[in-house]
């Protein structure tokens, strides 16, 4: 973070410069503190209190559901189609969660 924020602050500087803040609505903005606020901040309370109860190796696999759960709702809220490719990445994400938390499989130890 600390080589790779200044980088892109410098590399995003031009357009920074560039953009025309007074065309910039009040949606956007509020768009901006919603994101900053709940998914943000909120997103990390919740994901610390998920490590403390279930571990980090066990929190740490449900963070891949993020992409299956943006898909739906892209599909339920956006009316985005739903495409095999993206069908077939979240049946077997949801099927890698399922196989590394299932009884059924043998875990080899060291």
């Amino acid at each position: 973070m600390l080589i790779g924020t200044p980088l892109l602050a410098l590399l995003a500087w031009p357009g920074f410069v560039a953009q025309d803040w007074r065309a910039v609505g009040p949606g956007v903005w509020l768009g901006t503190a919603y994101s900053t606020v709940v998914a943000v901040a909120l997103g990390y309370v919740v994901w610390n209190w998920v490590v403390q109860q279930l571990g980090g190796a066990r929190a740490s696999l449900y963070a891949n559901v993020v992409p299956v759960i943006g898909l739906a709702m892209g599909i339920l809220l956006l009316h985005e189609r739903r495409t095999l490719l993206g069908t077939i990445g979240a049946a077997a994400t949801l099927g890698g969660i399922y196989l590394s938390r299932s009884s059924s499989i043998v875990r080899l130890e060291n």
